[in-house]
């Protein structure tokens, strides 16, 4: 059963991790379009939250990309990558 879980959250969690990870590269290689990136990923990332089942990684996996999205409106990506480590 919690394998089953874990599976089924981590097939999700793939796939939102793509568009995060697009979303960095992006911004990375200067053709972050602020306004239309998010208004393009962040829905696509939220339809792909609730398909999770499990109620806990569906309110963390939310909450993290609420803030993920506040940030990379307002930060750089070594801001946004070593906030909580030493520069």
């Amino acid at each position: 059963m919690a394998w089953q879980i874990a599976r089924q959250v981590n097939k999700k969690g793939a796939k939102i991790a793509d568009y995060l990870e697009l979303s960095y590269f992006k911004q990375y290689i200067k053709i972050f379009s602020r306004k239309f990136d998010i208004d393009l990923i962040v829905p696509k990332i939220k339809s792909k939250i609730l398909q999770i089942k499990d109620p806990i990684a569906k309110k963390e996996i939310s909450n993290f990309v609420r803030n993920w999205a506040k940030d990379i409106l307002k930060k750089e990506i070594p801001e946004i990558l070593y906030e909580s480590g030493d520069k």
